[in-house]
């Protein structure tokens, strides 16, 4: 852990050498070798544990060993003393008058005076024969000399001093430093205080603590010890000082500037007390202007350009307006009404440290939120105006449809178009029949469909030596990666049929349940029932990265993004919790998110863009939103086995075990539709989207393949007319992602240990 230097306040790095800076021992603070160079005298002094008189009393830089005990050497200090006789004094303190002054004494204080003019004698002579050093060194003794100054001699004599002379010479008195009734002297700038008492001084702008300790008296070195102050605030970092509201000053200071200048008594009350309604408008202010300052500063540091415009002074207002009433049921310490409310701050009480701290909290709720909603705000504007909408326009119209090309025999040619005029000028098909328009499902339902789903087979692999669990296009559509139970992963050419792999992965001591490819094919990771993870690169078949440590097997694995680059990887499975890894991390194998939400296992995970899907056993479809900081979850009635976003992240697909699969709006969750009439109740079998998204194809446990119209639901065949399309279950099938084909492909895997390639007739 770094630290900072007591004299120049650097940061001095945790792995610097221990023989380049210099710790004194007193109070564990460290002085950098620059300080060093420049003052020698910081390795014997510590401005922040001792004041002057101490550092006197050190004597010179070889006299102070590395412990930090003073030893004085008595012939250096003889040498080096110079024969100066300290001023002489009394045991009254009192100076002694000129031989040739006359003065009145009574009876008492002459014989007081006679009896002890030759101990002064004595004592006088012993002085001077003692160096100063060593005189100065024996303060911390009973009986030391301490120098005053005249004027407070003659205040502490009284008013009816008998010594009146005309010139003013300083004398020194005894004191017993351990004798707590022993007065201690009164000058301003002295360390020795008596009460210990302190005042506030509340900073201006133009403050700086030279100023204040000239104003009031005080020495600096006081100043910094009393507010924990470092040195450099005097000199390198004088800035240091307006990180405090106020400062302490001793109090009789502060009682004798007082008397002299009664205007700084202004400067000691503080700012004015505000009540709880004006400190919670402060607040308001404040949140509105960090909302404004975080977006600026995240518009700044993003790469991309957008067509967002800048939130100004009402848009700040209006978002912390609303995330301020959604919190308004909210405890954050101010207490609750007999209504349910959080009470309001609307009294006039005075400055409440509980009241001050739940208004903190609140605030920063509402800051988060509102930044929340903001961004969901701008990715729905620029959905808007991707779809051709206006976005400022609630009753914006539906864009006009061009014309649908017809060839010569009358059929479409394409089977996305037909389904989008179908779901775009479903409100008006509804107007023109004068039927009333149902709103679940929200959608028209033909009569016949003309979705063409795969029914052909092209290729069939004898792909592994039992169930094949998992199998997956890469990003073009070319190539195949299968895992299976015998342990092994296998690379195929999709559109070759081939007796052997191109090539064979062989890490996993248990059967592979999950594999993805990254978006570049040029790496791909799997997981299984040995609880860990793997990152491979395809050409060479080495492993990149290994993550382990999973309560049990892992059951999907998913790349991830800025841009579905493959920087990080998502991992769920029996132990109920996504973990999201950084890829780009060397040697880092902790999680960088670990969410722990769903109550059973993970059976499936789908990433599109900033969002998470994950289905579990608890029959919870679970939505993160990573870059709002929201969860959304939609409950089902049975075990999700997969979860299948849409390519535009609308809408979702859900397969489970009571042998439905449902498709749900992921802005509400509202179901849109259900498909149904296939067999699933225990195994994990999968259900997705065409390429062109137009329809639902499902495998059940009886191996066999159904599809559906995905907006009217109506059967549409697919795989072979009256034959099973596999002699076990089929546990994954998917599509492949190449949106150039003029014809729909999809591949299935099966417990018969086959993957087999299906596709519509006219593939090119």
């Amino acid at each position: 852990m770094s630290s900072l230097c007591l004299g120049c306040s650097s940061t001095i790095p945790a792995n610097v050498k221990a023989a380049a800076v210099y710790v004194h021992g007193c109070c564990g603070r460290q002085v950098c070798a620059a300080c060093l160079d420049r003052n020698a005298r910081l390795a014997t002094f510590c401005p922040m544990c001792e004041d002057a008189h101490a550092a006197f009393r050190k004597g010179p830089r070889s006299d102070v060993t590395r412990a930090g005990q003073v030893v004085f050497d008595a012939e250096s200090a003889l040498a080096q003393d110079e024969d100066v006789a300290p001023p002489p004094y009394t045991e009254s303190g009192r100076q002694d008058p000129p031989a040739s002054a006359f003065v009145l004494e009574d009876g008492e204080d002459s014989l007081r005076k006679v009896a002890s003019s030759s101990e002064s004698a004595s004592a006088s002579e012993r002085r001077k024969a003692t160096p100063a050093l060593l005189r100065q060194a024996s303060k911390a003794s009973a009986e030391a000399e301490l120098d005053t100054a005249p004027q407070q001699a003659n205040a502490r004599e009284g008013a009816d001093s008998d010594v009146q002379t005309d010139s003013l010479v300083a004398h020194r008195r005894k004191v017993d430093p351990h004798d707590p009734h022993e007065a201690s002297p009164s000058d301003p700038t002295s360390s020795r205080r008596g009460d210990g008492e302190t005042r506030q001084y509340w900073l201006r702008k133009t403050d700086t603590l030279a100023a204040i300790a000239i104003r009031f008296g005080v020495s600096t070195h006081e100043l910094c010890l009393l507010n924990a102050l470092p040195r450099a605030v005097l000199s390198t970092s004088p800035h240091l000082l307006h990180t405090r509201a106020f400062i302490l000053i001793p109090a009789h200071a502060v009682d004798q500037q007082l008397a002299a200048n009664p205007e700084l008594a202004a400067s000691l009350q503080g700012p004015p007390l505000r009540s709880a309604r004006e400190k919670t408008a402060a607040a308001r202010r404040n949140a509105q202007a960090k909302f404004r300052a975080t977006l600026a500063r995240n518009a700044a540091s993003s790469s991309k350009t957008t067509d967002d415009a800048p939130p100004d002074d009402r848009a700040a207002r209006a978002y912390v307006a609303l995330a301020e009433d959604e919190f308004r049921l909210l405890d954050f310490g101010e207490g609750i009404d007999p209504d349910g409310l959080a009470l309001p701050y609307d009294g006039d009480e005075a400055e409440d440290g509980m009241l001050d701290a739940a208004r903190a909290r609140r605030f920063d709720a509402v800051l988060t939120h509102a930044l929340a909603r903001w961004h969901m705000d701008s990715v729905w504007e620029r959905e808007q105006r991707a779809n051709g909408l206006d976005p400022s326009s609630v009753r914006a119209p539906a864009p006009t449809l061009p014309p649908e090309p017809v060839e010569k025999d009358g059929a479409s040619t394409s089977a996305v178009g037909r389904w989008f005029a179908r779901a775009l000028n479903a409100e008006a098909s509804d107007t023109q029949r004068g039927e009333h328009k149902s709103r679940s499902p929200r959608h028209v339902v033909a009569l016949s469909s003309s979705v063409k789903l795969p029914t052909h087979l092209t290729q069939t692999y004898a792909a592994h030596r039992g169930p094949v669990n998992v199998v997956r296009y890469n990003s073009l559509g070319r190539y195949l990666l299968t895992g299976g139970s015998d342990r092994a992963i296998r690379l195929w050419n999709a559109s070759q049929a081939a007796e052997q792999a191109i090539k064979t992965y062989a890490q996993h001591s248990y059967e592979v349940h999950a594999l993805d490819i990254a978006r570049d094919n040029t790496r791909f990771a799997s997981g299984g029932a040995d609880k860990s993870v793997y990152v491979w690169d395809v050409a060479t078949g080495s492993v990149l990265r290994r993550f382990d440590g999973f309560a049990g097997r892992v059951n999907d694995v998913r790349f991830g993004g800025r841009d579905d680059d493959g920087s990080v990887l998502a991992v769920g499975g029996f132990d109920g919790v996504v973990r999201v890894f950084d890829l780009r991390a060397q040697g880092a194998w902790r999680p960088i998110v670990e969410m722990a939400e769903a109550k059973d296992a993970v059976t499936s995970l789908s990433v599109r863009g900033d969002r998470i899907y994950s289905g579990s056993v608890d029959g919870v479809l679970r939505c993160y939103d990573l870059r709002a900081g929201e969860l959304r979850a939609d409950t089902l009635p049975a075990p999700i086995t997969s979860v299948c976003p849409s390519r535009l992240d609308k809408s979702v697909v859900v397969a489970t075990l009571d042998s439905t699969v449902r498709l749900l709006d992921t802005r509400d969750g509202s179901r849109l539709q259900t498909y149904s009439g296939h067999q699933h109740a225990s195994l994990r079998c999968r259900a997705a989207l065409t390429t062109q998204e137009d329809g639902v194809i499902a495998g059940d446990e009886q191996g066999s393949l159904l599809g559906w119209d995905m907006v009217s639901s109506e059967r549409v065949p697919v795989g072979p007319k009256h034959a099973a399309a596999h002699a076990k279950p089929i546990l994954w099938l998917e599509a492949n992602p190449d949106t150039t084909l003029t014809s729909t492909e999809i591949v299935t895997a099966s417990a018969d240990g086959t993957v087999k390639v299906w596709s519509t007739p006219g593939r090119t």
